[in-house]
């Protein structure tokens, strides 16, 4: 190799530079120390409480109304009519006896009304077709 020309020499790193560089490596140590322990804290020692909390939370059923209206073509004449129904639910957990007797008294009732109801719908629609065709 040949000899370096005293032109081509590096300056030596001062004092002052070797204490930021001694600072600065101090900090990313600190940082990586930091960052490094609150990985272990996580995976290690709450490991097991997140694994439990997320087999938990695995499925969630949310009921979701689905939006109702008449079915229209593109042109907007109605293809298919919406027709309202009465719905009744009486949750039978924890009640009494003569309670559920009612219930159901009220459940055949009111299905033989709401069945009237719709045969007299139908009739009136089956009528406003025929005069629709005239």
């Amino acid at each position: 190799m040949p000899p370096l020309h005293p032109d081509d020499r590096r300056p030596a790193i001062t004092p002052q530079l070797a204490l930021r560089v001694a600072v600065l490596g101090g900090i990313a140590f600190t940082l990586f120390a930091i960052v490094f322990f609150r990985l272990w804290f996580l995976q290690v020692l709450s490991g097991e409480e997140y694994v439990s909390q997320a087999r938990a939370n695995k499925a969630r059923n949310i009921k979701i109304e689905a939006p109702r209206g008449d079915i229209v073509d593109r042109n907007g004449q109605v293809l298919v009519r919406t027709k309202e129904a009465a719905v009744v639910q009486i949750e039978a957990d924890g009640v009494p006896e003569i309670e559920e007797a009612i219930a159901e008294r009220y459940q055949q009732a009111s299905s033989a009304a709401e069945r009237e109801r719709l045969r007299a719908e139908e009739q009136a629609d089956r009528l406003a077709r025929r005069e629709r065709r005239r």
